[in-house]
């Protein structure tokens, strides 16, 4: 399975922290990412192709 990279970000998009995460494809990987959520900026890689960017939900808190 590919690796995707999931980059935490401040409000200022500088990058807080990286999670290395397999998924079998786009959709599964976007899916977990909604499902989980946070509060901040996120952007999901696989390898140099960044594949969504999650805008910050400040209602939501991290699981």
């Amino acid at each position: 399975m590919p690796t995707y990279y999931l980059y935490f970000q401040d409000g200022s998009g500088h990058i807080l922290r990286r999670l290395d995460l397999q998924f079998e494809s786009d959709e599964v990987a976007i899916n977990w990412v909604e499902k989980q959520g946070g509060p901040g900026a996120m952007e999901l890689w696989l390898e140099g192709r960044r594949v969504k960017v999650f805008n910050p939900n400040p209602d939501r808190k991290p699981h």
